[in-house]
């Protein structure tokens, strides 16, 4: 809903996630270890962002619910957080990948969202508007781009097909999709990585990237998993994940507990999903978030 917290590191060793502060249908999208010095780069679901510096966000007791994102900058009514970024350093050459519901995309460069005026939020991808910004992840240019959609289909392929542009543009047609379909969620993989994906905030699915089909953009998607035909599964969160990471639940007690990833076994794409295990779960969301990183490496490049 849009809430940011700041709490000391002590507050966070002597504090246990069964009481943390969150409102009721609200989710953690971003949880990190951050310097007051970073700024944190956060993106709406109608493709907007807003600059906020760290050491602007006031510390906030375990229990609190924090300070809203409309004490800093103007919201519009039904505007949400889709997406947060801890920028260490806008001249670090990282990518911010933005992808619409309905198939617009592009790769703005992470600099260009610098802004001195910080007030105020800006256009990070132009909508049409029926359409919605559905995330914002950070590459270093050498991944690859997993779309997932309604239907269940995928496409996967270099994020190098996915143009660059300013922030101010609406980017190019990122998959073929029927009328019907759009897209729910994304990931930036890489070949050797493992890949998760959460569905109706009740399954949870693993799966290699090297099992999923590679497709074309220009292409229709594969089928990602077995697609139930009565209650269809949709991805609304994945990435990449190894197996210490874990999710966020939220029960209906407004409890958060975490669950280790690694409880659930590999799948491949003809089978469906797995129900998590806590009871009366509300929500879920993997406990990973999107920070710059100027030690990325370049893939080793092979001429024998």
């Amino acid at each position: 809903h849009g809430y940011l917290k700041r709490l000391s590191n002590k507050t966070v060793v002597a504090s246990d996630f069964s009481t943390y502060g969150l409102k009721e249908e609200d989710r953690i999208i971003f949880y990190e270890k951050v310097n007051t010095l970073n700024n944190l780069l956060v993106l709406t679901n109608l493709g907007n962002y807003a600059i906020v510096p760290i050491y602007k966000i006031d510390e906030s007791k375990w229990k609190d619910f924090g300070i809203h994102l409309s004490d800093f900058v103007e919201l519009t009514s039904g505007e949400e957080l889709v997406g947060a970024i801890n920028v260490t350093d806008f001249n670090i050459m990282n990518y911010v990948c933005l992808f619409s519901k309905q198939g617009q995309g592009k790769r703005v460069v992470l600099k260009e969202f610098e802004v001195s005026r910080q007030s105020k939020t800006y256009t990070a991808l132009k909508l049409r508007a029926d359409d919605e910004l559905v995330g914002a992840k950070l590459s270093n240019g050498y991944k690859d781009v997993l779309l997932i959609t309604r239907r269940g289909m995928a496409s996967l392929y270099s994020e190098n097909d996915v143009q660059v542009y300013g922030t101010k543009s609406n980017g190019t047609k990122s998959c073929f999709m029927p009328p019907m379909d759009e897209i729910t969620s994304f990931a930036l993989v890489e070949p050797d990585e493992d890949v998760t994906l959460l569905a109706n905030d009740t399954y949870i699915k693993r799966i290699h990237v090297a099992d999923i089909t590679r497709t074309s953009k220009k292409n229709l998607g594969k089928p990602l998993f077995n697609q139930m035909k009565t209650k269809p599964y949709v991805v609304h969160d994945a990435r990449t994940t190894s197996a210490n990471d874990e999710l966020f639940v939220q029960d209906q007690a407004n409890k958060v507990v975490l669950e280790r990833i690694a409880e659930y076994p590999f799948t491949d794409t003809k089978e469906g999903f797995a129900k998590v295990k806590v009871p009366n779960l509300v929500n879920i969301t993997i406990k990973k978030s999107e920070v710059t990183n100027s030690e990325i490496n370049k893939p080793q490049i092979s001429y024998t």
